[in-house]
């Protein structure tokens, strides 16, 4: 018998609107704020969010981790 292949696990992904949405409600009012944070161009902010580039899972990953450090400040 061959053995089964593991699924992929599934890449995470965000639209272009739900990332605009999540840097505005974490307070990243500017791109350039964001870019500081993530440590990329303020061009690939506004790439991922006019959909010209695909945002990178690692991307979304990081953002996860600053909700998580933004969660635990406030409580």
């Amino acid at each position: 018998m061959g053995r089964k292949k593991k699924p992929k696990p599934k890449q995470p992904s965000m639209t272009p609107e739900e990332f605009r949405r999540w840097r505005e409600s974490m307070g990243y009012e500017h791109r350039s704020d964001l870019a500081a944070a993530l440590g990329v161009s303020k061009h690939a902010i506004e790439h991922w969010e006019y959909g010209r580039r695909k945002i990178p899972a690692t991307v979304i990953k990081l953002l996860e981790c600053l909700a998580a450090q933004s969660h635990r400040g406030h409580s």
